[in-house]
């Protein structure tokens, strides 16, 4: 996972989730390019569970944007 601060493209490859029972590797890439800034405190992803946050330039949703 990229250091807080990075600086990223969309598409480039932020994090890799293991599965534990077959060993494959799924690549998780950036929806948006940005600048990393906040990442989960465990090191186990769950479905559906963020694993980090990049903040963009384009906003891409309307609302308290500091919730989650």
């Amino acid at each position: 996972m990229p250091q807080l601060g990075w600086k990223g493209c969309a598409t480039d490859v932020v994090a890799e989730i293991t599965d534990l029972e077959s060993g494959s590797v799924s690549l998780v890439r950036a929806a948006t390019a940005g600048v990393f800034y906040a990442r989960s405190a465990t090191r186990i992803a769950e479905v559906g569970k963020r694993i980090g946050k990049i903040a963009g330039d384009r906003p891409f949703r309307d609302g308290p944007l500091l919730s989650p």
